[in-house]
């Protein structure tokens, strides 16, 4: 699993503060590194009734239990949250735990 993380000098975007409000300080992401020498990743999307969004995963044992016999089992990311928030544009939906029995959804709102 990669580990895409810093200090916390990520600034979480003032529209995004409240959606960020009780996530732990690193999730798990699916994603792919594009150029090993660049910062640039692939973050994985996935449609739901019709609407994109993005799993978000509260802790790599949460990931590899629902990624378990899947395609993206290897393509876990750790990352640390602030980091995730600060990439974000606006509008996106997340779903933290998406096959868990209590998934969380969070709508972005505009930047």
């Amino acid at each position: 699993m990669r580990v895409a993380s810093g200090t916390n000098m990520f600034e979480v975007p003032e529209a995004f503060r409240e959606a960020r409000v009780g996530l732990p300080d690193e999730i798990v992401i699916i994603a792919s590194v594009i150029d090993e020498k660049s910062c640039d990743i692939t973050i994985q999307d996935f449609v739901r009734d019709g609407r994109s969004y993005i799993p978000l995963f509260s802790n790599v044992e949460e990931f590899d239990r629902e990624t378990a016999n899947s395609a993206y089992l290897d393509s876990g990311m750790v990352i640390n949250t602030d980091l995730f928030f600060s990439m974000m544009r606006g509008g996106e939906w997340l779903i933290v735990d998406p096959v868990s029995q209590s998934p969380l959804e969070i709508r972005l709102p505009p930047r």
